[in-house]
């Protein structure tokens, strides 16, 4: 099966029994990422919770949800 990625607009062939061809198969509309660049994304987001900076998305208080 010939698959583009998404960020790197390259080209591969993926093996049709893959369990990444079956998900593309049977959602058209999953996203395929290159392990090149699925590797720079993990890379990245590593850097970025490893930070100072990073504020991760809290659960809101039970209270919101009982209004």
């Amino acid at each position: 099966m010939k698959v583009k990625c998404i960020l790197c607009d390259g080209k591969q062939e993926i093996n049709d029994q893959s369990i990444e061809a079956k998900k593309i198969r049977n959602h058209p509309l999953y996203l395929y990422t290159c392990p090149a660049c699925s590797k720079r994304v993990t890379q990245q987001t590593l850097i970025r919770i490893n930070s100072k900076n990073y504020d991760p998305h809290r659960p809101k208080s039970e209270s919101f949800y009982r209004l």
